[in-house]
């Protein structure tokens, strides 16, 4: 019966214990869940969509119609600068049906489409680097509010510790005071002790609730802090204790924002370069086949180039 309710404890304590937040489940949170990541994203794919978009005036441009027409056939004749009645006027009507389809190609505009597009590129590879900023800007703030939440974490178990010292210390003095080794006093000031122990730990414990709040905020979630952030330590990086002249060349290679503004640079140059284009002629080729007549067995093919 003991061994009975000795498991039964221990499984009751077992699945009462919250569950450990490692700082890759934070991470892979906020890459799922932030909804600025989600918005940079979206905004990327609209800048490809507009370069797709842009592309479209260099692509061989199709159109076919088709249509229906009915009214009188009334007709009039010039002579001498005056019109008269080509025939009696009547309300009789009739149809005609037209049927075209057109072709065209441009050939040369002295670069407008064509800086258009190449502008449009860029300017979806300067996004597509500002997205990569935005992760990196969340991730950063996942991984400083999982530290700091970590450091409330330590604090609470120093708050914790130090309420027992103060708890077997007033045991102590309790004792002391009984044989009269102490005076009164002492007891006081051991009381005052624990009280000032026990508010340090309630201060401790909701500096710790606050700081996973503020990582759940940083996760992009919206969740219960019933859970401990697990005991880890930042890894060191490679090449951290390099020189400070490498490591600032590296940053500049790596920073995605850096490489962004250069993207919005060489779009905003393309498109320079796409305006002074339009100063020149446009040049292009078209063709066109229609299909006319009052009814659909005798219609009449014309072609146009």
């Amino acid at each position: 019966m003991i061994a009975y309710l000795a498991l039964l404890f221990a499984a009751t304590t077992q699945a009462a214990a919250p569950r450990v937040l490692t700082l890759d489940e934070a991470l892979a949170s906020a890459r799922a869940h932030q909804p600025q990541v989600r918005q940079a994203a979206a905004a990327t794919a609209a800048a490809l969509a507009r370069a797709d978009e842009s592309l479209a005036p260099l692509l061989p441009q199709i159109s076919g119609n088709a249509g229906y027409q009915r009214g009188t056939i009334n007709y009039t004749n010039t002579a001498n600068g005056q019109s008269t009645a080509g025939g009696p006027e009547s309300w009789s009507t009739s149809g005609n049906y037209t049927f075209g389809l057109s072709a065209s190609q441009l050939l040369y505009d002295f670069g407008q489409a064509r800086g258009r597009w190449r502008a449009s590129k860029a300017t979806a590879e300067a996004q597509r680097d500002s997205e990569r900023t935005t992760l990196d800007q969340v991730l950063f703030a996942v991984r400083s509010a999982f530290f700091q939440a970590r450091a409330a974490k330590e604090l609470v178990r120093v708050a914790d510790e130090t309420l027992a010292n103060q708890n077997k210390h007033l045991e102590q003095v309790q004792g002391f005071v009984d044989v009269g080794t102490q005076p009164e006093i002492a007891l006081a000031q051991s009381k005052t002790n624990v009280a000032n122990a026990q508010v340090q730990l309630i201060n401790a414990e909701n500096g710790y609730e606050t700081a996973k709040a503020v990582l759940n905020q940083a996760m992009g979630v919206e969740e219960s802090t019933e859970y401990d952030v697990a005991d880890e330590s930042p890894a060191p990086l490679d090449g951290e204790d390099g020189t400070l002249d490498s490591l600032v060349d590296e940053a500049v290679k790596a920073r995605p924002e850096l490489a962004a503004l250069a993207g919005q640079i060489l779009a905003q140059e393309l498109t320079l370069r796409s305006i002074k284009g339009s100063y020149g002629p446009t040049l292009g080729a078209s063709t066109g086949l229609s299909d006319v007549g009052p009814n659909i067995p005798g219609l009449t093919w014309n072609w146009s180039a």
